[in-house]
């Protein structure tokens, strides 16, 4: 009788449910493991290797995210994706414990090369859940069930990042690392379950276009296009701005604390804090605002956000202006 209820007012139908579970499921552990896997790495870079070179890594994470999104494009549009999701997952779970292996005996090398790891593998298992999701729900199915989906990503940001203090200063911040493979692992057999019992049958292979042919296509397009050139404009602009106030957002964090596990702490601490904030807003605000001023002029409210981050960081370089800016451009 419970259970009827919380599906029925989750607008869940009764034949649904256990794909609602295993995909909610799903989407909490990658969530989870993903808020801890990521301040493990920041911690270890900006205390380790030094936030001084954030800037070069923001340069090598730009080329290296351009490599993994035209990679997992093509790995997605030629093999079976059941396929190629469980490789996918079992790759990135087994690239994390190596390193954490390899970090029993770190050298200068190796900080940066978790620090783009793990951004790289957040890159791209962010788009394969919603890819995974897209194949097993049609469109009224998304309607009704993508934002509940949200919601536990969401739910599984914040339990992960909540508990990564704690789980730094038990364990150690290396073994964060361990936790996020574990994780993976947990979904690597989600997902086994997910695309055996409801993936639908592959159908005749079309032949496809080589990459390089895939790229001029998409190039020309953008080209002969004024809107996608403004769109393209405006994402290397946007870039350039999150990355303005990222990068001394995590100079002051370093700064202020004494050694990683504090700093992984504090950061699990303000991603749920702004991940529960957003969702929030986006729950009880949003809606409001669109109404009220129209979706054209509530999206100016993002670089009117920029702009209050920057005036704000410029008369309060500390950690209280560091976190008060990037709070504010991340809810927005």
């Amino acid at each position: 009788m419970i259970v009827r209820r919380i599906t029925s007012a989750l607008k869940i139908h009764p034949e649904e449910i256990r794909l609602v579970a295993l995909i909610a499921a799903l989407f909490l552990c990658l969530q989870a493991g993903g808020g801890m896997g990521d301040n493990a790495a920041s911690a270890l870079f900006l205390l380790r290797y030094g936030a001084n070179y954030l800037p070069y890594m923001y340069i090598a994470l730009g080329g290296l995210n351009f490599i993994l999104a035209l990679a997992y494009a093509t790995g997605l549009g030629r093999f079976k994706k059941d396929h190629f999701f469980v490789w996918l997952l079992g790759g990135f779970a087994a690239l994390i414990l190596v390193e954490r292996v390899a970090l029993l005996r770190p050298f200068s090398g190796l900080y940066p090369a978790l620090w783009l790891t793990i951004s790289g593998i957040s890159l791209i298992l962010g788009t394969f859940i919603w890819n995974l999701a897209g194949e097993v729900c049609d469109a009224r199915q998304a309607k009704r069930l993508f934002p509940l989906f949200t919601s536990a990503g969401i739910l599984g940001s914040v339990i992960g990042n909540s508990i990564t203090g704690f789980i730094a200063n038990a364990l150690g911040t290396e073994n964060l690392l361990v936790l996020q493979a574990l994780l993976l692992g947990l979904v690597l057999a989600l997902t086994l379950r997910i695309t055996h019992d409801y993936f639908k049958p592959v159908g005749k292979s079309v032949k496809r276009e080589s990459l390089l042919n895939d790229l001029r296509t998409g190039l020309n397009f953008v080209r002969g296009s004024s809107l996608m050139k403004l769109i393209a404009i405006a994402s290397i602009l946007f870039s350039i701005l999150f990355f303005g106030i990222a990068f001394p957002f995590n100079k002051v964090v370093s700064a202020s604390f004494p050694d990683e596990a504090r700093v992984a702490g504090f950061f699990g601490l303000f991603s749920s804090i702004t991940t529960a904030a957003t969702f929030l807003v986006s729950l009880f605000v949003a809606n409001r605002l669109y109404a009220r001023l129209g979706i054209v002029n509530s999206i100016l409210l993002l670089p009117m956000a920029y702009i209050f981050g920057f005036g704000f960081f410029a008369f309060n370089y500390n950690l209280s202006g560091a976190v008060t800016a990037r709070f504010t451009q991340l809810v927005m």
